[in-house]
């Protein structure tokens, strides 16, 4: 490749008539080795081809709904008062023995919000970005307890973090590593490159690229060996998922729960409201005639089915996921499924409608024994761990649980 050639040149593109927020990649970047790193070119060829010649269409992405089955609320066993206690002193050791990291996820656009909400300010003075930084490791660090944090961003995202989070005087390298997630064009119904004002329009791949990511980066590598043996992933608009220096902290439970079960992964689950969206942990037919409960995405849906059971699904996933570090190092994250995500464009009003390529996490659970806990404990932690964030509308309701909920935690610090 000559300084003047990238692996974008062989491809078709389509120069659109109007972009509301146009997502490209500086020239400076396309032009380079790095890109490489962050454009897996064989598989975007592949996944070009597949929706040109027809294999890749968002049907054809959809789990037919003969092959799910909603779940029951008594599907789901969590952890008990009675176990609790047993539970949270378990996972507390592991804390304090350094077995714990944390994984941030700052790599999406947030599509549904004018501006990218994990730099909104959330409370004054203090964006959701860095609430989740020092609900993760800030507080924790403060109080003699340092947990492991690694942050996985995006191109578009990763200078805004380091800028974000550098005003606070928190350094990438020292307070937290970080790793890119990948990135691939967008494109057109007929498989070609959308294009604006000549620039090549980018998104990321979704959340499902953590897998390769962190392993490709070194980054699963240096926490082993510090000697974390498990990993909390969790999604930076849910700053509930809190880690502190406090023994009595409801999440040591889970940890504990994990250990105990000897689990490869637990997802944490919540309660679904209607509107919520996202995965949701359904019965799935699998190849040999058996059923196991995985988290599909909506997107991963077939719409009338999903109509058909969405109000009563009695839970959802908010990506926070737990993992056993021996099961990232050995998952192949070429078994989870591509999808198609169709998006409209209506900013020169002349709509057109144009593909991003997407994974998801929680499509390891496809494949992957999962155990499943509800995030509330009866009688012990009523109020659960994540509180919604989608769109503009939520953002009052959503700030005062937040000083609401966090005023309790930690008054002084944030």
């Amino acid at each position: 490749m000559t300084p003047t050639q990238t692996l974008l040149d062989q491809y078709t593109r389509w120069e659109a008539p109007g972009i509301e927020r146009p997502t490209p990649l500086p020239d400076s970047l396309i032009h380079t080795e790095e890109f490489q790193k962050l454009f897996d070119e064989k598989r975007f060829s592949e996944l070009v081809a597949n929706v040109r010649n027809g294999q890749l269409t968002m049907d054809k992405c959809w789990i037919p709904g003969a092959e799910l089955r909603a779940p029951e609320r008594e599907d789901f066993s969590g952890i008990t008062a009675a176990e609790f206690p047993e539970l949270r002193d378990l996972g507390w050791e592991a804390v304090k023995k350094g077995l714990l990291g944390m994984i941030i996820l700052a790599g999406g656009t947030s599509s549904r919000l004018k501006e990218n909400k994990i730099f909104l300010e959330a409370l004054p003075g203090k964006s959701l970005l860095y609430i989740k930084y020092m609900t993760t490791r800030g507080i924790s660090e403060r109080r003699g307890l340092a947990i492991p944090l690694c942050i996985m961003t995006s191109p578009f995202t990763t200078p805004l973090v380091l800028e974000d989070l550098g005003n606070h005087g928190i350094r990438a390298g020292k307070d937290y590593l970080l790793f890119e997630q990948p990135v691939a064009p967008r494109v057109t119904e007929r498989g070609e490159l959308v294009s604006y004002q000549g620039q090549i329009q980018f998104d990321v791949t979704g959340h499902g690229a953590i897998f390769s990511a962190i392993r490709q980066s070194g980054v699963l590598t240096k926490f082993a060996q510090w000697g974390v043996r498990i990993l909390i992933q969790s999604n930076t608009d849910n700053p509930f998922v809190l880690l502190d220096a406090n023994g009595e902290n409801p999440l040591w439970a889970y940890i504990g729960h994990h250990l105990k079960k000897r689990s490869r992964i637990t997802a944490q689950i919540s309660r679904k409201e209607p509107t919520q969206r996202g995965g949701v942990p359904l019965w799935v037919r699998t190849s040999n005639g058996n059923e196991r409960l995985a988290i599909v995405e909506e997107s991963q849906i077939d719409p009338k089915f999903y109509k058909e059971i969405h109000y009563k699904l009695p839970y959802f996933n908010p990506l926070t996921l737990i993992y056993d570090v021996d099961a990232l190092k050995s998952f192949d994250s070429s078994k989870l499924p591509w999808v198609i995500i169709r998006r409209i464009e209506n900013a020169s009003g002349s709509p057109f409608h144009y593909y991003r390529f997407e994974t998801f996490s929680g499509s390891i659970t496809l494949s992957e024994e999962t155990t499943y806990l509800p995030d509330t404990i009866p009688g012990i932690f009523e109020d659960g761990m994540f509180a919604q964030l989608k769109n503009e509308e939520q953002l009052p309701t959503f700030r005062k649980t937040l000083q609401e909920r966090l005023a309790a935690f930690i008054p002084p610090v944030i």
